[in-house]
């Protein structure tokens, strides 16, 4: 972690704090109580790329000023390679049944913070991913909000009844920057991907959809990149934080190797009753001025192409949300999300929960979307096992955060890579639907490589 933490500095009155608190338990449970503010100051000297480079979490939803950083595991849940979503809904499910007592507000909440594989196994399977499994969400320990500068902070506990202020100091003091190594920690990394021709599997699947085997497949490819020296997380996170602010940033490690990234898509916001998600597909680059992206916008829009790619998203999102809302409320045409290199086609979708489902629940339901599989969704996910050849892990798998009560948001997994020590691997994929050109389309993956590529430059 930092070489004087919050935990180091805040011991004391942590642990007499924690140890009152369990003297009024009757039954084991979490406890979250605030870092007094005066002890915070270390972390606001030290930076906000320190802090990212030694969290083994970081959360930031779009527009928004406030990163948080996750260090430590108080508790964790891991799903191996074959386990799907729905398992992982059960898991925290049951884990959040536990009582809970917090004397915390606003962002450092206590939440388990994960994700998961695009999908459940798959016939390439790549060890790099192995450390991560099918899905893992941890509990950290301690939580950091960082907001240009001013810090607070958390720290959750599970508590016996009537633990005491030795023990509960003893546990703060082996609070650990990063986890410990996952079990099947692979070291020849990463993989070689094959180097098939990804026009050439493009142009197969075209021929597919022409032969009525599905209507869309989207297909992804891997860029690796060596450096001489390790990559510095904190700095690529701090990067991309400044450069994407309408996009999700997410990190998340295991053992050695960090998945990170900046994601535009959002696959679900449950709050308070209320659900929502955002169909984001057909893209074009960014123009070199305002003019210029105005009329790659009316071109994106005007496109038969990439409106039926997104109207495939439109619809499925519509029906794997219908079963658990009262209401939906589906705009008829969609509008234009800019971010830093790329534009996209999108379609906000809101509606209210019939039984106040958990976002846990949506994620299940929801993912994998046409956005990121393709549609029909069985047929496609085979084409990509088929086609494809690599393993995705968690490229284009859920990521996000979910609070003990259920609610929650989840992003989509994209403009990401894997990266451990000097090496790292980015993924990147388009959409293929009636219509596609294989070179068009693999300019579009060029164009979603740019986010990583200049966050690891000279790093």
């Amino acid at each position: 972690m930092l070489a004087h933490t919050p935990l180091d500095l805040a011991r004391d009155e942590l642990a007499e704090a924690f140890s009152s608190v369990a003297a009024t338990l009757s039954a084991p449970a979490l406890v979250t109580l605030p870092v007094p503010a005066e002890r915070l100051e270390v972390v606001s000297r030290a930076g906000l790329a320190r802090l990212l480079r030694k969290a083994s979490i970081a959360w930031r939803p779009p527009g928004e000023p406030t990163i948080v950083a996750g260090f430590g595991q108080e508790l964790v849940l891991r799903g191996p390679r074959e386990a799907t979503m729905h398992d992982a809904a059960r898991a925290v499910r049951e884990a959040a049944r536990i009582g809970h007592i917090s004397r915390v507000t606003g962002p450092t909440q206590p939440s388990f913070f994960g994700g998961g594989r695009f999908v459940a196994g798959g016939s390439v399977h790549d060890p790099a991913w192995d450390a991560f499994g099918g899905w893992t969400f941890v509990l950290p320990r301690l939580l950091v909000a960082w907001s240009a500068g001013a810090v607070e902070a958390s720290v959750t506990l599970r508590l016996e009844p009537g633990a005491t202020r030795r023990e509960v100091s003893a546990r703060l003091a082996r609070t650990p920057g990063k986890p410990g190594p996952a079990p099947h920690e692979h070291t020849n990394w990463p993989m070689e991907s094959g180097g098939r021709d990804w026009c050439a599997t493009v142009a197969a699947a075209i021929e597919e959809i022409e032969a009525g085997r599905y209507q869309k497949v989207v297909l992804a490819r891997p860029a690796d990149v060596q450096r001489d020296d390790e990559i510095d997380t904190g700095v690529v996170l701090e990067r991309l934080a400044s450069s994407y602010e309408r996009c999700f940033l997410f990190k998340m490690t295991a053992g050695a190797s960090a998945w990170l990234g900046a994601t535009p898509e959002l696959l679900c916001k449950v709050r308070g009753g209320g659900v929502s998600t955002v169909a984001l597909a057909g893209s074009v680059p960014r123009g070199g001025d305002p003019a210029a992206d105005d009329a790659l916008a009316a071109r994106l829009l005007a496109d038969a192409k990439e409106r039926h790619e997104h109207a495939l998203v439109v619809h499925a999102l519509r029906e794997g949300l219908a079963p658990f809302c009262s209401e939906l409320d589906v705009p008829h045409e969609p509008s234009i999300l800019r971010v830093a290199n790329i534009q996209h086609l999108q379609t906000p979708i809101t509606g209210r929960l019939l039984h106040g489902e958990d976002v846990m629940t949506v994620v299940a339901a929801l993912h994998p979307s046409p956005a990121v599989g393709g549609w029909p969704r069985d047929e496609a996910v085979a084409a990509i096992d088929r086609l494809e050849g690599m393993d995705r892990g968690w490229y284009a798998g859920p990521i996000g955060r979910v609070g003990l009560d259920g609610d929650g948001e989840f992003a989509v997994g994209l403009r990401s890579g894997l990266i451990r020590g000097p090496a790292a691997r980015f993924y990147a994929g388009a959409g293929i639907v009636h219509g596609s050109d294989p070179e068009r389309e693999f300019a579009e993956t060029e164009t979603k490589f740019r986010p990583l590529r200049e966050a690891v430059d000279d790093v």
